[in-house]
């Protein structure tokens, strides 16, 4: 990525959350790079990766051995998959957002990633 701005991957196959969440990501400065599978995942390790629990095998644990430690992980949830949470957050997520997007909560969360107050970055699951 040569744009100098800082590198979010999303991870989701649902067009309509995927199109909020980078439309609000570049607005907030981000470079967001959409993906509906891991083998899209890019080879630089991203500063954020949002994944999307409403889909089966959403690849948590995987985006957290894939990536490296400063790799933060946010787990993006609605009323349908919230009972995913919890086994996303063991297995890597450090934080998460409802969706619908709530923009100021999207906003805080990244301004503190970009700050390096973030505290979504998980330990490695074991």
């Amino acid at each position: 990525m040569t744009s100098g701005r800082p590198l979010a991957l999303v991870c989701s196959g649902r067009p309509a959350v995927a199109a909020d969440i980078r439309r609000e990501l570049e607005e907030l400065g981000a470079e967001p790079i959409v993906v509906s599978s891991r083998d899209d995942w890019p080879v630089q390790s991203p500063g954020m990766v949002f994944i999307d629990l409403a889909e089966d095998g959403q690849p948590v644990r995987e985006a957290r051995l894939a990536f490296d430690a400063s790799t933060e992980l946010m787990a993006i949830v609605d009323n349908e998959s919230v009972e995913r949470l919890i086994p996303a957050l063991a297995a890597g997520c450090g934080d998460y957002l409802f969706y619908p997007l709530n923009r100021d909560e999207l906003g805080l969360k990244w301004r503190r990633h970009v700050a390096g107050e973030g505290g979504t970055r998980a330990r490695r699951p074991g």
